[in-house]
């Protein structure tokens, strides 16, 4: 087994974590268990592309996925947030296109961060007689006009 490919993972294309001493302190979104059991499944990745070289391929995203998500910190989220909100992305469906998160975790860390009044929401106007309800656009507010 290679050792030195489980430590030449790519390194995380995100911006530097920031201090948010605004920012309450909760649980950890990944578990001890959870990180530990994807630390086991990536090993178990790299003697698979070890065994089946012909598979690194398609086995490589696997196990890039599962390392991203054994590295989840709150703040590596709230980071991802962060980033695609100064990338331009101000409505759920883009942030959540952009971070790599799911809908539900990128709600609750815009509701932290509202709360914290780092990101303000806005609807979007609709013209009279539209069908359609107005997007909520998020904006961080040192960006706000």
């Amino acid at each position: 087994m290679s050792n030195s490919r489980a430590a030449a993972l790519p390194a995380s294309p995100l911006p530097p974590v920031r201090p948010s001493a605004t920012l309450k302190e909760q649980r950890a979104r990944v578990s001890h268990k959870k990180r530990r059991r994807a630390q086991e499944l990536e090993q178990k990745l790299i003697h698979l592309e070890d065994y089946y070289p012909e598979f690194t391929r398609q086995l490589r995203p696997a196990r890039d996925a599962v390392h991203a998500e054994r590295a989840r910190t709150r703040q590596s989220d709230r980071d991802r947030v962060i980033f695609a909100l100064e990338q331009g992305c101000n409505v759920m469906d883009d942030i959540c296109d952009e971070s790599g998160l799911s809908g539900w975790d990128a709600k609750q860390i815009l509701t932290e961060l509202i709360d914290c009044q780092l990101v303000q929401t806005k609807s979007e106007y609709r013209p009279t007689g539209s069908s359609d309800k107005p997007r909520i656009l998020y904006v961080l507010t040192h960006c706000a006009p």
